[in-house]
């Protein structure tokens, strides 16, 4: 029986590839892109000149990008005892916001759906061209890219989980709301699940699926309730059907209760 690697290894292990193909001769080539270049001089206008508020390019214009790329390189060459800025220690922070990206993605997927799912997050960052050239260039799109995924895991962390519930999914299966007005705010499609409910439910859902402007256009969404039962309790059910649903109209849902069903399949104690 192969040997089980230990997960704090396999983490690691990814992180250091990250920080290889991240950091291996960063400095190497000259600063040479226009936005580059531009950071570079608010970088050394904050570092060499001590303007960290307020620094200029060509003495008459400000700086117009959030400050924190910047203030992470002044913050590192402080610590160093750096007093001038090179292309290395420009693309520094990049770097290392990169790695930090990269482990905190792998040690979020491993909490919630365990070690393969960190490993393939992991290879697949180390494996993508425009996450490890975007960690060497010296620019604020990997501070954004890093700031962003924290926040976002964040507020999934912060998700309150239903006690009721047990598993690694138990915190997002209590917050469905939540997690589709993220998925809105973030562009990301949606797929809605049946989860065999009766007719008043269908058609609730329904409404919600005619309704919702991220329904995915790839997957679709699953709405079979009312055709596993004999009574869906509902006067007619035929909105929904083998391949193809549609939002019953009328007023409310649209759907009139069947009060002979009720009847019948009503229980007394």
């Amino acid at each position: 029986m192969p040997a089980k690697i230990p997960p704090a290894a396999a983490i690691v292990a990814l992180a250091l590839i990250v920080a290889v193909l991240s950091l291996h001769r960063l400095g190497a080539g000259d600063v040479c892109t226009g936005n580059e270049a531009v950071e570079g001089v608010f970088v050394q206008q904050m570092v060499e000149h001590g303007n960290l508020l307020f620094p200029v390019e060509n003495r008459n214009v400000p700086m117009y990008k959030p400050p924190l790329f910047h203030w992470t390189a002044v913050a590192i060459d402080r610590l160093a005892g750096i007093q001038k800025v090179t292309a290395a220690n420009l693309r520094l922070p990049s770097a290392l916001y990169a790695i930090a990206g990269a482990l905190l993605t792998m040690l979020f997927a491993y909490e919630l759906l365990g070690l393969d799912a960190a490993v393939l997050a992991g290879l697949a960052l180390a494996a993508s061209y425009q996450y490890i050239s975007q960690g060497r260039f010296g620019r604020v799109d990997m501070t954004l890219c890093f700031f962003e995924t924290l926040s976002l895991f964040a507020f999934l962390r912060w998700l309150p989980s239903d006690a009721t519930l047990s598993g690694r999914a138990a915190r997002f299966e209590s917050n469905l709301p939540a997690l589709y007005l993220m998925a809105a705010a973030l562009g990301l499609g949606v797929t809605f699940g049946s989860n065999l409910e009766l007719g008043v439910g269908s058609a609730a859902l329904a409404h919600a699926i005619a309704a919702s402007p991220v329904v995915s256009p790839v997957v679709p969404s699953d709405l079979i309730g009312p055709l596993y039962f004999e009574s869906s309790l509902i006067t007619d059910d035929s909105f929904v059907g083998w391949g193809a649903a549609a939002a019953p109209s009328g007023a409310g849902l649209g759907v009139e209760l069947d009060r002979e069903a009720l009847a019948r399949y009503r229980i007394d104690e």
